[in-house]
């Protein structure tokens, strides 16, 4: 779990250079929510966390450019980021208590 979980955030750099409509950034979302229910179960707030990190703005305006898509998306790299290195101190606490 401890690996797998690991792999996902060094692939965050990597997907910096993406896009979110990449396959590779949706094999890693997937991978993300894939990897939650397992080690959490399907009714855990950790899913609903990431389920509620946006990757693109929360409204468009004809005013908008690519810049606004690019930083929504790396912003919503980073929170993820933030949460599965949350998941990971979580891990290493709860198996250090067993």
């Amino acid at each position: 779990m401890l690996e797998k979980l690991s792999k996902l955030i060094e692939q965050i750099d990597w997907l910096q250079t993406k896009t979110v409509n990449s396959s590779e950034f949706d094999k890693w979302h997937s991978n993300i929510e894939d990897l939650i229910e397992e080690i959490f179960g399907k009714e855990t707030r950790y899913l609903e966390d990431f389920n509620s990190i946006y990757f693109t703005p929360l409204f468009l305006t004809c005013q908008m450019n690519d810049t606004v898509f690019e930083e929504a998306y790396l912003g919503g790299i980073e929170e993820t980021r933030v949460l599965l290195n949350s998941l990971l101190e979580e891990i290493r606490t709860r198996r250090h208590y067993e």
